[in-house]
């Protein structure tokens, strides 16, 4: 097996569960409901999912006003 493309696979994966998990903050927030600690979105970030969490920064308008 070749790295590169496990390794594309693995940040794309790593990428839409980040992004996942900014949408489902949002909709909590909206609906009052209890959020996703910080540290758990920070941590995705953390081991790739930066590109994702940026992307969902601004789709869902998460946590931009302050």
């Amino acid at each position: 097996m070749h790295f590169w493309p496990i390794a594309g696979i693995v940040l794309a994966v790593i990428n839409l569960w980040t992004m996942l998990r900014f949408w489902q903050d949002k909709c909590r927030a909206v609906h009052g409901q209890r959020r996703i600690p910080e540290s758990d979105l920070l941590g995705l970030a953390v081991i790739g999912g930066t590109p994702g969490a940026l992307i969902a920064r601004q789709i869902f308008r998460h946590k931009t006003r302050k």
